[in-house]
């Protein structure tokens, strides 16, 4: 017999598993630097969404478009290590739009590198 503390709802299964995809994505998950839809924590911080969000819908777009800069795109990667570091060498707390935006620009620079190797490796084969 169950009782009513053994039953999780889909609703709920669906979050522990998003949760758990997080995790498993290298997300720390804080509940200060995460958003919450519907009393639901998302299952990755401002700054993975960002990454995430570039990667799989804004890098592939800009590459079909040929707004990319190849491989030097990587260095759109800099802006989130100098706010990481200055977050993390002088204690300053940074803010949701500087870590959406931190993470959006890396995973530009990471999705169209990882794009543009491809394709070079596509190319010399």
């Amino acid at each position: 017999m169950q009782t009513k503390t053994n039953i999780v709802s889909k609703k709920n299964r669906l979050w522990l598993f998003s949760m758990y995809f997080g995790h498993a994505c290298g997300c720390h998950q804080k509940p200060s630097r995460s958003f919450f839809i519907k009393n639901y924590q998302f299952f990755l911080c401002y700054r993975c969404t960002g990454i995430m969000f570039a990667e799989l819908i804004v890098s592939p777009i800009f590459y079909l478009l040929n707004l990319h800069f190849g491989f030097y795109t990587f260095l759109f990667v800099i802006p989130m290590l100098i706010d990481g570091g200055i977050q993390y060498v002088f204690k300053i707390e940074s803010n949701h739009i500087r870590r959406l935006t931190t993470g959006i620009l890396a995973g530009y620079g990471i999705g169209i590198s990882i794009i543009h190797l491809i394709m070079v490796t596509i190319n010399i084969l």
